[in-house]
């Protein structure tokens, strides 16, 4: 590898790069072709005309796009309030044409040319860059590699004889084989590689592969936390002895440890105890277990909001915690106690007691509701989570709507069964810029036994994020949900039907109020709800983002009264500030349809993170 990078280098270097002048160009243009070897002092002394102006702008020239723009990035004269000098220039082509030499171009020539403005003293540059002819691969050969693994090899390298040769495409390729030996087993696989130029534009590239044995897991030890805390770390390894290596174990084992939430460092490493066997020593180093947190703001949805809690993640050791919280906002008044199992029946199993008490106004209905609750939440992958579990409420309702029968007071006990999944393949939970995000949640209200009112819930909701440009972002999201009162209930309890409209839902209207309402304007909600949008998001300046969007959707009171003719359709632009806790996001949402002439044409929302 440090052969090739001399060789390209010098290469680079060394090929002339011969300077071209123009007398008759107007004062406040020059045109450059500048080598490290061969410079033509005339021209420099042109552009050192321009020496201590502000550079304005730096565009690249004759490369394809992506390429400009991953090269751009590591110039220094197109950062901001840059001022010209020559040795800048200089610097920069050097970049460029060893940028180029390490993807292939090791003859490359560039060309500068300045538009100047006097008045001001800023100048333009444009940096025309020739790549020249390529190195091509001539062969690869990847030497001791077992004959089974050659077909998956073939088809997983991308560097083939007659290729454009990269640094980069060699260096994924020689993991890439590594990584198919180590999937296989072969925990220790070796490779050296070695490039040979065979005349000036073609290279002998070769991967020399040293397998090594299979090797199987024989032992696992865990220190550098409380005795029981390693105890629960080695149950939560979840590898059986004897079983074969695959790096995909050891990451999981990483990640079922991770997610204890135990431990502010986690070092895991392979030590052979014998040619074909492994022992995995994990060093731990515990987090502080007791914590205080308290929060507060204000949000358009909630108004003012506070929240504090107490919580101790090894109360009753072996990484059994507990928690209580306090959470108010003018809508919902909580006190909960929590407490949690983790790896109950194996390493990615987590049981969860809840006890506490919801003090809910709604603006058509309040609800006081001590409750009990206890769930299993399963951790599949690093991407998918799900729980299961069963509440019963002590539910009580005052109705304040006039049109009382479509609510219904149970006036005893409530008890339900509920599934989750969650699917989280964003690349990053904070601010995504691609992927996806998506859930399920079904709740089912058995008749009969200690609950007054039955019924069934499904909801989904799907989020793609979608790089349009390098600075571009296309967001969409679908949300659908469906609720139906089960004989012998008539009607859906009031917090179990759809109420859209607000910050994450419906930005044309405010919280709650998309969907049929009574003659004094409270929320009645609906059985059948669906909502979505469109946002397309773009850096502004700074920390500043903004975006456009387009919000749709509806709630039904029935399924019955289902029919598309009366989607509300909104529209706005957005502010968001960036934060390390996510974006503070300022919606404006103005209604393009009139279905509910009594609520407002606009919708001003503040709310922090992105609508999911």
């Amino acid at each position: 590898m440090l052969r090739l990078l001399i060789i390209l280098t010098f290469l680079a270097l060394a090929v002339p790069a011969h300077a071209q002048r123009n007398d008759e160009q107007a004062p406040s243009t020059a045109s450059v072709n500048p080598s490290p070897i061969a410079d033509d002092p005339a021209i420099w002394d042109k552009i050192s005309n321009y020496r201590g102006w502000k550079v304005k702008s730096v565009t690249l020239a004759g490369l394809d796009k992506a390429s400009a723009g991953e090269l751009q990035k590591g110039l220094e004269l197109a950062e901001k309030n840059v001022t010209l000098y020559e040795r800048s220039i200089r610097r920069d082509v050097g970049r460029i044409r060893f940028f180029l030499a390490l993807r292939g171009y090791p003859y490359s020539r560039v060309s500068v040319s300045v538009t100047a403005r006097e008045d001001n003293r800023e100048i333009k540059l444009v940096l025309d860059i020739d790549p020249g002819p390529p190195v091509k691969v001539s062969v690869l050969e990847i030497n001791g590699l077992p004959e089974h693994f050659r077909e998956a090899v073939t088809e997983k390298v991308k560097m083939k004889a007659g290729s454009v040769f990269s640094e980069n495409v060699m260096i994924v390729d020689e993991l890439a084989v590594l990584d198919i030996l180590r999937i296989a087993g072969h925990a220790r696989a070796r490779s050296v590689s070695s490039i040979e130029m065979t005349d000036t534009t073609t290279v002998r590239v070769r991967f020399d592969i040293e397998p090594g044995a299979v090797y199987y897991f024989d032992s696992f030890r865990v220190s550098g936390a409380s005795e029981d805390l390693n105890r629960l770390a080695l149950i939560s390894i979840n590898i059986d002895k004897g079983e074969r290596f695959k790096p995909k174990t050891v990451s999981d084992a990483r990640d079922n440890i991770s997610g204890l939430q135990l431990f502010r460092q986690i070092r895991i490493s392979l030590e052979d105890t014998a040619p074909d066997s492994l022992a995995m020593i994990v060093d731990l180093s515990e987090r502080q277990h007791r914590l205080i947190e308290f929060a507060g703001g204000y949000w358009s949805d909630d108004g003012f909001s506070a929240r504090v809690r107490w919580r101790h993640a090894n109360l009753f050791k072996r990484g059994r915690g507990s928690s209580i919280e306090l959470s108010y906002t003018q809508y919902k008044r909580t006190g909960r106690w929590v407490s949690w199992w983790p790896a109950l029946f194996n390493a990615r199993v987590v049981g969860t007691l809840r006890i506490g008490i919801d003090d809910i106004s709604e603006d058509s209905y309040d609800k006081r509701a001590p409750g009990i609750g206890a769930a299993l939440s399963f951790a599949h992958t690093r991407t998918m989570k799900s729980s299961i579990g069963y509440v019963i409420e002590a539910a009580s309702y005052t109705i304040k709507t006039t049109e009382k029968e479509y609510f219904e007071d149970p006036k005893g006990p409530v008890t339900w069964v509920f599934y989750r999944f969650v699917r989280d393949g964003t690349d990053d939970r904070i601010n995504p810029a691609k992927g996806t995000y998506s859930w399920f949640n079904l709740q089912f209200g058995p008749k009969g036994g200690v609950s007054n009112s039955s019924y069934f819930l499904a909801e989904i909701s799907g989020t793609a994020h979608i790089p349009v440009t390098r600075k571009l972002r296309f967001a969409t999201n679908l949300h659908l949900g469906s609720a139906i009162p089960i004989t012998p209930a008539l009607v859906l309890l009031p917090d179990k039907r759809f109420y859209p409209g607000g910050s994450t839902s419906h930005r044309g209207f405010n919280r709650r109020k998309l969907g049929p309402l009574d003659e004094n304007g409270l929320p009645l909600g609906g059985e059948l709800m669906l909502t979505g949008f469109v946002e397309l998001r773009f850096p502004l300046f700074w920390k500043f983002d903004g975006a456009v969007f387009a919000d749709y959707g509806q709630a039904w009171r029935t399924h019955g009264d289902f029919t598309w003719d009366n989607i509300e359709i909104a529209v706005g632009p957005a502010i968001r500030i960036m934060t390390p806790v996510g974006p503070l996001r300022f919606d404006l949402g103005y209604r393009l349809t009139d279905y509910e002439p009594n609520e407002p044409e606009f919708a001003f929302h503040f709310a922090i993170g992105y609508p999911m």
